[in-house]
């Protein structure tokens, strides 16, 4: 990753949409089950 603010390109273009969005569900997902786990295991959590 040598993206530099500042530098004139857009990260999302340069990156890549689909990648952007596949990187954002692989973390995103793990993230959500996790906290809906501990919500579920910890009472008023």
């Amino acid at each position: 990753m040598d993206a530099t603010p500042g530098d004139g390109g857009s990260p999302e273009r340069r990156f890549g949409v689909r990648e952007t969005v596949t990187w954002s569900l692989a973390v995103a997902l793990p993230v959500l089950a996790g906290y809906f786990l501990l919500a579920g295991l910890i009472p008023g959590g």
